[in-house]
């Protein structure tokens, strides 16, 4: 069941369920996955984290040291294309001057940083309901 539900190799199901299985029997019942389930977002705030924390700072990425960021820098510190960047660029771009200062900075990372958590809770919530993984309805995850 946990394999087919997260799309991992049996094995893979198996090992997990090793790892959290408390009682020993082979399964995951409900306590025991809502522990995994803990375990697997505080490991993905974790990676957001410190995705977030390499380019959070406008200084970080700003090349020519002049306080703001061009189409060019954001392009470079995010990988993405110029075209891209200026598209970024124009959403949050309030005094309209071609460049993020530090306030419109701020306000895209926050839009990022909001975007990251819904994405993050949408995906746990696919597939957070116990009952709808237990196929047997026998009250513990089974490793297929």
């Amino acid at each position: 069941e946990l394999a087919q539900a997260c799309n991992i190799p049996y094995e893979e199901a198996q090992n997990i369920i090793y790892q959290y299985d408390a009682n020993g029997d082979g399964l995951l019942d409900q306590d025991e996955f809502e522990d995994l389930k803990q375990q697997i977002l505080a490991q993905q705030t974790a990676s957001i984290t410190n995705n977030i924390n390499a380019n959070t700072n406008i200084a970080d990425m700003d090349a020519n040291y002049d306080g703001k960021l061009s189409a060019n820098e954001l392009a470079q510190a995010c990988n993405i294309s110029v075209q891209e960047a200026q598209n970024i660029i124009m959403q949050y771009d309030a005094n309209g001057d071609g460049l993020l200062d530090q306030q419109e900075f701020q306000d895209l990372k926050n839009q990022i940083l909001e975007q990251q958590r819904q994405n993050m809770t949408n995906n746990i919530n696919a597939n957070d309901q116990f009952s709808a993984l237990d196929n047997n309805g026998d009250g513990k995850l089974s490793a297929n």
